[in-house]
């Protein structure tokens, strides 16, 4: 009697599905579309799950799994102002304190997975239950920079925490002498499988189009390519298109009233139309860190355009590794000579793209920056469960 109890108890526990809590400061960022790609893929391994996200703002991207969300302001829009000092961080991620707390005391997760080191702050209790907790890191220089203070608090994070994910060797080598080597593992970012799907897309436009898709601010470096706007404004062999918030919006739809060679077109929340987007494009302007590239840049060469970016980091604003941006496939400016600038692009719209250029452009997208980067990442989260 007490064998077959036993072995009854077995097959129920079988039949309980992993309950996976996501936490994140906001839903309309690049770090929160890796974030929920990364959980779709991690669920897709197992039997039988359960998700559920806990953040703020708007959820515009659906994400495949349910989402617990307050109204907030726009983190594209107004996030800047969290990297003045970390107080204003502090305040502004206060109210998912509360709500990640309350959410997580009676859903009772196996495994948190969070958006960020302070996303994990409100939930770390749920150690003492027995919680898997993973922090996906993805802010080069968010913890570099930062004080000893900070340090020292994310130092005394990391005996918490079961797995630390990275984006590139940049943020690895952020938490690696923070923490044991043995937790960190690194998932390079990638392109969703939408952007590599079928032929690629001519230019319809008789104009040379430049689109920015990202934050519209100067953390991304995006007030570099509105000082070519304005020099180029009304230039009818020119097209300059945007995609996204920030805090250029307002200047950009300036720049659409007074110029017929500005269009904005405002957060783009959907992949296929931001496929469409992309296709439209000769090029897209983006932006990297010092050894990898933004997601916009990534998404656009899997589409098959080129890219064109500043010659810093976006985070750092130090040199970047020329090496991510071979010439076969994109454009490295000098952000300090607008001038200089200009004519490499003057010159590349003369020149015109061409089939091998955005062929060039896919392959090496393919070969880079497909799914396949989440693999191990996905493999090492899969084993704390076994």
């Amino acid at each position: 009697m007490l064998i077959t109890q036993g072995v009854k108890e077995k097959e129920d526990d079988k039949k309980k599905p992993v309950k996976v809590l996501v936490t994140t400061p906001s839903f309309d960022s690049g770090a929160w579309f890796f974030t929920s790609a990364f959980v779709n893929r991690f669920r897709a391994n197992l039997e039988n799950s359960q998700v559920l996200a806990v953040g703020m703002g708007k959820v515009p991207r659906k994400p495949g799994f349910k989402a617990i969300t307050i109204p907030y302001p726009s983190f594209n829009r107004w996030g800047h102002f969290t990297a003045i000092n970390p107080f204003f961080a502090l305040l502004w991620h206060f109210p998912q304190f509360i709500i990640g707390a309350i959410v997580s005391l009676f859903y009772k997760p196996d495994i948190v997975i969070s958006n960020g080191f302070v996303s994990i702050l409100p939930v770390v209790w749920e150690k003492l239950r027995g919680s898997k907790l993973v922090v996906l890191h993805q802010f080069h220089g968010s913890i570099s920079s930062s004080s000893n203070f900070i340090r020292r608090v994310v130092r005394l994070l990391c005996g918490a925490l079961d797995l630390i994910i990275t984006n590139s060797y940049d943020t690895m080598n952020e938490v690696i002498p923070l923490c044991d080597f043995e937790k960190v593992v690194k998932a390079e970012l990638f392109a969703d499988e939408i952007f590599f799907k079928g032929d690629i897309a001519k230019p319809k436009s008789d104009a040379f189009t430049i689109l920015y898709v990202g934050r519209l601010d100067d953390g991304k470096l995006c007030g570099l390519l509105l000082e070519l706007v304005t020099r180029r404004l009304n230039d009818p062999a020119l097209r300059f298109e945007f995609v996204g918030e920030g805090q250029f919006e307002g200047e950009i739809r300036k720049l659409e009233n007074m110029g017929s060679n500005v269009k904005y077109h405002g957060y783009v929340a959907s992949s296929a139309a931001l496929r469409k987007l992309y296709e439209t494009a000769d090029v897209v302007w983006s932006y990297t860190d010092e050894n990898y590239m933004s997601m916009p840049a990534v998404e656009a060469l899997a589409c098959g355009r080129p890219i064109i970016v500043p010659g810093i980091s976006a985070a750092t604003r130090n040199p970047i590794n020329k090496d991510i941006v071979p010439e076969h496939v994109g454009l490295i400016i000098d952000p300090y000579e607008i001038e200089t600038a200009e004519s490499l692009i003057l010159d590349l719209q003369a020149r015109g793209i061409s089939d091998d250029f955005r062929r060039s452009c896919r392959k090496y997208a393919e070969a880079k920056y497909s799914s396949k980067n989440l693999d191990e990442a996905v493999g090492a989260l899969l084993s704390l469960l076994t």
